[in-house]
């Protein structure tokens, strides 16, 4: 089966590598995949970097790229005649799209989407592939509908599109899942739910970026993610004040992009919290699986919109105890007191007291840690993620 694989995104992070896990953990050897990616997606590198030598790797210009490179020049930087270039510039790029792929004799196509309408490209190629008789025509839907689709033209169209178009919708929770069917018209059926997988392997790079960083042994804390408000890490650093008072010496390590949120503002709040001489900040870097090899505890305390959790699965991968919040899909992933835990979101007092739980408790991480491990290999590896989606490709008529 000849397989086109459409990914538009802007910001790198956990859509990229569930891709790339996907794709290099793929049961069937005789596929064959040809992969189309958004020329100013921040991801291009890494995933032509990453993907197997049966993956062919092209360029295209979203549609959002396209008017934008439009209204640059003073005559279309007017609102009225933005909303027109972008209206006008949905039916050119159909066909643009359409001609690219056809002659190609695809067999199915796989569109790694964001959270749902998500990339308004995706809607366009899966008409034209409908159109060339690419039978097998599945969309990949990774985080929450902003809104009910009732009271967002766009959502609207999406719906239409997605009924008129896709033989199925993959949704990574079932929280998820529920989400889309409750706030648009999509079609029921066409909704099936697989969980993320998780590879070690990518986890672990020979290049270290030059990151050096000493780890407190037995009381190092780690949050692994993008500094987005929604990733609650100031829920985190209040938590974190009665930690330190318990545990002078604890460390909580932040690894993230410098660019993926406002750090200054969070730099100033452990200031203002008198915890900032306790906080080590890590550039993010792909070697993240020797940083969970160093850390005692992992916690994702996110507030909204996390859908999956793919932190939560790292962690159990590298058997390190995970708390989490009571958000999202996250809940599907933790059995709470065996294979991780779980507390209320902004809970200062919860949260604070399951970190000093585990950091007095060595014997108490280790059993949840191995616990989470069982979960991360029955459950979460990239093989069954990648099996799944196999099979359920082959199945499409």
């Amino acid at each position: 089966m000849n397989i086109l694989i459409w990914n538009e995104c802007y910001v790198a992070g956990g859509a990229d590598w569930s891709l790339i896990d996907l794709v290099l953990h793929w049961p069937n050897s005789e596929d064959t995949f040809v992969l189309y990616i958004n020329n100013s997606h921040e991801g291009l590198e890494l995933l032509k970097e990453k993907m197997p030598s049966n993956v062919e790797v092209r360029e295209f210009q979203s549609i959002m790229e396209f008017t934008e490179t439009v209204t640059l020049n003073r005559f279309f930087k007017h609102r009225l005649i933005k909303k027109l270039v972008l209206a006008l510039s949905i039916p050119i790029n159909y066909f643009v799209y359409k001609r690219e792929i056809s002659g190609n004799n695809f067999d199915a196509l796989l569109m790694n989407n964001g959270g749902y309408p998500g990339g308004l490209t995706n809607f366009m190629v899966a008409f034209a592939a409908q159109s060339l008789g690419i039978k097998k025509r599945m969309m990949i839907v990774r985080n929450y509908p902003p809104y009910h689709s009732s009271k967002n033209i766009i959502m609207r169209l999406s719906d239409w599109v997605s009924n008129k178009s896709l033989n199925k919708m993959v949704a990574v929770s079932n929280s998820l899942s529920d989400s889309i069917k409750s706030k648009t018209s999509i079609d029921t059926d066409l909704i099936d739910v697989i969980h993320n997988g998780v590879s070690v392997k990518n986890k672990i790079s020979d290049d270290n970026d030059g990151i050096q960083v000493s780890f407190e042994k037995g009381l190092s804390v780690g949050i692994i993610g993008t500094l987005q408000e929604r990733k609650g890490h100031q829920f985190l650093f209040k938590s974190w004040v009665q930690v330190i008072k318990e545990f002078e010496k604890a460390r909580l390590y932040i690894v993230a992009s410098k660019s993926s949120g406002d750090k200054n503002k969070l730099i100033l709040l452990a200031k203002e919290l008198g915890i900032a001489h306790s906080i080590v900040w890590i550039d993010f870097t792909r070697n993240v699986g020797d940083i969970y090899k160093q850390l005692d505890v992992v916690v994702m305390p996110s507030l909204e919109y996390e859908s999956f959790g793919r932190i939560i699965v790292e962690s159990m991968a590298f058997s390190v105890p995970i708390i989490a919040t009571k958000v999202g899909g996250m809940p599907e992933l933790i059995n709470h007191g065996k294979d991780g835990f779980l507390v209320e979101k902004n809970d200062d007092d919860a949260l604070a007291s399951q970190i000093i739980d585990l950091l007095k408790n060595p014997e108490m991480r280790k059993s949840v840690g191995a616990e989470g491990f069982n979960t991360y290999s029955t459950k979460f590896t990239a093989d069954i993620m990648s099996n799944n989606y196999c099979r359920l490709l082959h199945e499409l008529k």
